[in-house]
């Protein structure tokens, strides 16, 4: 008798599946017009021309240095990149220790 109901509530379950795939089935089908196509929107511009002046570019010179400065500020390089390298320790490591 027992098996009798297990093979009905058997039957059952796989109804209920095929019911809920078709459901979601149609769903899907319904709503796939909708879902999948996004349209934007249609921006018309239209441009009015305006009379403006012309921009006038700047020009500004650059600073020009003589080669006096130019020999000073190599020099400051050279020295502040020399304490720069006396201040790193280049010992090796021995690993053996």
């Amino acid at each position: 008798m027992s098996g009798k109901i297990n093979k009905g509530q058997g039957v059952i379950w796989i109804i209920l599946i095929i019911a809920i795939i078709g459901i979601i089935g149609f769903w899907l089908s319904r709503n796939r017009s909708t879902s999948l196509t996004v349209t934007a929107p249609i921006l018309s511009v239209t441009l009015t021309p305006t009379m403006q002046a012309a921009a006038t570019p700047t020009i500004s010179p650059t600073p020009t240095q003589t080669l006096n400065d130019i020999n000073k500020s190599l020099n400051d390089l050279n020295s502040s990149s020399t304490n720069v390298d006396k201040a790193l320790n280049d010992s090796q490591i021995n690993i053996n220790q």
